[in-house]
């Protein structure tokens, strides 16, 4: 398997020295801010990037406004909500980087000790798909700097990043085949599969708001379902509605800039042809992974 070549450090077009230091810089003072965070959190959603986090998030901030009355056009984010009313908890998103790389047994053990451990899973080849799109049409330098991706991501052919060793599917097997063996030794845990989620939205996420600590009725549970509707979702995207970053799209007339792209269950084979999809499987089956579930339409 060939990787996707790292940008040379030595190539002053592409990494300037004095880019280097700045950047540098950038990353340990976002891994200090994270690690604080992290010490002082309720509870902890872990998640690989493009998984369906927001999607859930939404969904539980609509809830928590809902109940708690916090701004409609808020997503709640470590202790912005339990600064409005601290009956909520402050819940860290994460995708276990913090330290710019997975962690180890040992440091997941020592770092989230004593927190409800809230786990989100999803298919991954979805999140591979997912993760190109996020990478080549809207993330940040920073963002291409915690995964060492290169900036010209874009030029990189879709199926080649999805089999990559250091971006694509075996990075993300392997931060699955961590945490759910991992995940017994918390006390306080909880796992959820996006497919799950997509299936039975309300019962499902009830079972996720509950083990928060958070009280709420069945109608608070079926509103922040509807309010989170992929097609609604989407239009408040574009509209702008939310105060923050993470749901704007990069560019208004790309739908694949979306935060909301997609969330189609099993959506990674329509970008492939027969003998790529093939390719994919059996790499899935020689990682132990087996076939991915087939695809259906949320």
């Amino acid at each position: 398997m060939i990787g996707l070549p790292l940008p040379s450090l030595r190539d002053s077009e592409l990494w300037s020295s004095v880019r280097r230091v700045a950047m540098a810089r950038r990353l340990r003072k976002r891994t200090r801010k994270k690690l604080r965070r992290l010490a002082e959190a309720d509870a902890v959603l872990i998640s690989y990037p493009k998984a369906g986090r927001t999607w859930l998030v939404t969904m539980i901030s609509h809830v928590l406004h809902r109940r708690f009355g916090v701004p409609a056009t808020q997503l709640v984010n470590f202790d912005n909500f339990h600064r409005i009313d601290p009956r909520i908890p402050k819940l860290f998103l994460t995708a276990d980087n913090m330290l710019t790389r997975r962690t180890t047994d040992e440091e997941a053990y020592r770092l989230y000790a004593g927190k409800k451990i809230l786990l989100l899973l999803r298919d991954p080849c979805d999140v591979a798909v997912s993760l190109y799109f996020h990478f080549a049409r809207r993330s940040t330098p920073v963002e291409r700097a915690v995964f060492g991706v290169p900036d010209d991501i874009a030029t990189v052919p879709l199926f080649r990043f999805v089999l990559d060793e250091r971006l694509g599917l075996p990075q993300i097997l392997a931060f699955e085949r961590d945490w759910l063996r991992r995940l017994p030794a918390f006390p306080d845990h909880f796992l959820v599969r996006y497919e799950n989620l997509r299936a039975r939205p309300v019962p499902n996420l009830a079972r996720v708001v509950e083990f928060l600590g958070i009280a709420a009725p069945l109608g608070d549970i079926e509103a922040a379902v509807a309010f989170a509707d992929f097609e609604r979702l989407k239009a408040l995207e574009g509209a702008g509605f939310f105060e923050t970053a993470r749901l704007r799209p990069g560019r208004a007339d790309d739908p694949d800039s979306f935060k909301v792209r997609r969330a189609k269950v099993g959506g990674w084979r329509d970008y492939f042809d027969p003998s790529e999809i093939a390719a994919i499987e059996q790499f899935l089956a020689a990682a132990g992974y087996g076939h991915a579930p087939p695809a259906t339409t949320s």
